[in-house]
């Protein structure tokens, strides 16, 4: 029989209005030794640690916030630890990892991998400019599958997809949960896309100790009219100020066209506490403008109508939220860090 193994971690948290701190070291459940090299990061950040010959890490983040702490060792399944369970953490085991058994499917993949590989590229780094100047290291660690009775692309891959990014000037490491490419009735590969779905976590390091001045430059170029620039204006109640309009969809009934409206009337913004905003939506979906040209739209899912805007900007919860338009179609290659300031 196969024996189990598990990761013990011990953390101390301090909690503040401002700032976060997170102490802890990693040990192995069963021998009690400690284990380095272990990854520890709060989801979509530059803000991360490596446990080291002790097991301990230190992470120190300038705001309180609502990403997902991730623990991610080699062997072991993953641990996603949400915000609010940090704060009273005492141990946390992390089982060996059961290899499973790959889904069999039992029909012919007809795509070399060549042509997967390239839908892959494009539909995970994205079109924008940014995407020519990314390149993923570890391509051949991709599982693709094409499968046409559903016509879709599927995706995997046992350790984090690393992506140097020259534009922005990270390297991005990402964790994928799941990756998929459905395609239309009628279709020939980039042309008939009908969606994208793909989850994970992410952690990024600066590429340079000192980032050059053209990574300054091109990161304050794609946060702003970025969903996370909207989502701190949205917080701070400067969207107008900050280049951002509303409009909903007419409900005379005379029309379908989407009118003009005072955000706030409809996009309800709610300082009752100080660690996360509360925002309630009023309307099934909101259209949103920068700067009178890049368009987007918010929409929430399953009936919810209410979600939270944190210190950094990270809204929750992410999964009742969906974006279309330009906000939508921004993949990994314009990413930027959740805890991005343009004014560092």
């Amino acid at each position: 029989m196969k024996s189990s193994f598990f990761l013990l971690i011990l953390l101390l948290t301090i909690q503040e209005v401002f700032s976060q701190t997170i102490i802890g070291h990693v040990l192995d459940g069963q021998t009690r030794e400690p284990l380095m090299g272990v990854s520890v990061y709060f989801d979509g950040t530059t803000i991360g640690s490596i446990t080291n010959e002790k097991g301990a890490f230190k992470l120190e983040s300038s705001a309180s916030t609502q990403a997902t702490l991730v623990v991610s060792y080699l062997g072991y399944e993953t641990q996603f630890i949400a915000s609010e369970s940090i704060k009273d953490l005492e141990i946390i085991y992390l089982a060996e990892k059961v290899e499973a058994l790959d889904t069999v499917i039992l029909e012919t993949d007809p795509w070399p991998r060549k042509r997967k590989m390239d839908v892959f590229r494009r539909e995970f780094l994205g079109s924008e400019l940014s995407a020519s100047s990314c390149k993923i290291l570890n391509e051949e660690a991709i599982e693709l599958v094409y499968q046409p009775s559903t016509k879709t692309l599927w995706a995997s891959c046992d350790v984090p997809v690393r992506v140097i990014n020259k534009y922005l000037g990270y390297e991005l490491k990402y964790s994928m949960v799941q990756f998929e490419v459905h395609f239309k009735e009628s279709f020939s590969d980039f042309a008939g896309i009908d969606y994208v779905y793909y989850s994970g976590t992410s952690v990024f390091l600066e590429l340079k100790e000192k980032p050059k001045k053209k990574y300054l430059k091109n990161r304050k170029a794609e946060y702003f009219g970025s969903s996370l620039h909207f989502m701190r204006a949205l917080r701070d109640k400067r969207l107008n100020e900050e280049g951002f309009d509303t409009y909903i969809q007419d409900t005379s009934g005379q029309s379908n066209l989407f009118l003009p409206v005072k955000s706030y009337d409809y996009l309800e913004v709610q300082e009752d506490n100080p660690d996360k905003t509360k925002v309630i939506m009023k309307v099934p979906k909101v259209v949103i403008q920068y700067k009178k040209a890049e368009q987007s739209a918010l929409m929430m899912i399953d009936n919810y109508d209410t979600f939270y805007i944190d210190q950094f900007g990270i809204h929750q919860p992410v999964e009742k939220l969906f974006f279309s338009g330009v906000f939508g179609y921004k993949r990994m290659a314009a990413l930027l860090p959740l805890d991005y300031s343009p004014d560092k």
